[in-house]
């Protein structure tokens, strides 16, 4: 089970991909902290003992077996606090905590949103050119995101490091190579943080690069496939390279003659999934075709 912790202002919709993408090897526990989403009727909470508290419980009682934790910017300092939490609630160690976009806990971003204004952090966005341009031009949604992303921002920026033991799991830890937040070195001091073995590696794109970089987020997927093999106890295993477009045409092939006997087109946009992956090919494979079978959208002929 992998707890999936989303960056500021985001929420759980964000891991949908990735409970598609890794079932059933990996089972996506998403959280989803007060203020956005399903839980938009709440306030959004400001402080990272209030954040703790909302949602150490809630994942404790979700525990039932071998588990890990990811979290990207807001989301890495909360899997790792989360996961001190546990431990020091008598929980066993998570198998591992991936830790994206956040330096070590306790560092200062070279940038700060939770000092900013509503109106520089829309500037902000706006520059930064990740977040949707048809988003930006919507003043209902920005009106509600905003504070949001205010609030989260001052739940982990600048708050000290919290005193405690060292986690007994490996730590991998990852940034953007062209993150204006968080560079390579900022990621350093992560490893003192666990007796167990880091590793920290710099991915393209920028601070939101698992969001924009579908070809990165394949690349973590991968790597946590890896990891359910290990957790199951198969030691050896077929390594290959799948070929995408070969993989979309069988697709295409099996699900066209229902689409012709419904008088109906059958599209996907098949962008997002071009890049090539290598993995244990009996999981890679069901993976793919979790991603595949979910996202098949079937309109009428010409639409």
């Amino acid at each position: 089970r992998l707890f999936c912790f989303p960056h500021a202002g985001s929420g759980a919709v964000q891991f949908r991909f990735w409970a598609q993408a890794l079932a059933p090897a990996i089972d996506i526990v998403a959280v989803q902290p007060p203020g956005r989403e399903a839980r938009a009727h709440e306030a959004p909470l400001t402080s990272l003992d209030a954040m703790l508290a909302e949602l150490t419980p809630r994942i404790a009682e979700s525990i039932h077996g071998p588990y890990a934790l990811f979290g990207h910017s807001m989301g890495a300092r909360l899997a790792y606090e989360v996961a001190r939490e546990l431990v020091g609630g008598g929980h066993g160690a998570p198998k591992k905590l991936l830790v994206s976009g956040h330096g070590t806990p306790g560092s200062a971003p070279r940038i700060k949103l939770s000092t900013m204004t509503e109106q520089q952090l829309y500037d902000h966005l706006r520059k930064s050119g990740e977040t949707p341009q048809a988003l930006l031009d919507e003043p209902d949604f920005m009106a509600r995101i905003l504070p949001v992303l205010k609030a989260d921002a001052g739940v982990t920026e600048g708050v000290p490091a919290r005193e405690g033991s060292q986690l007994g799991c490996p730590i991998r830890a990852y940034v953007g190579e062209s993150d204006p937040m968080w560079k390579l070195e900022d990621l350093q001091g992560w490893a003192k943080l666990t007796r167990g073995d880091f590793k920290a590696q710099a991915l393209p794109g920028a601070h939101l690069y698992l969001v924009a970089n579908a070809q990165q987020r394949m690349a973590l997927i991968n790597e946590l496939l890896d990891l359910a093999r290990i957790e199951a106890g198969i030691t050896e295993f077929k390594r290959e390279t799948i070929d995408m477009r070969e993989l979309f045409q069988s697709l295409h092939a099996l699900h066209q003659p229902v689409a012709e006997k419904r008088q109906i087109a059958l599209k996907w946009d098949i962008s997002d999934y071009l890049a090539d992956l290598v993995g244990d090919a009996r999981l890679l494979r069901q993976a793919l075709v979790n991603v595949v079978g979910n996202g098949l959208k079937y309109t009428k002929a010409g639409g």
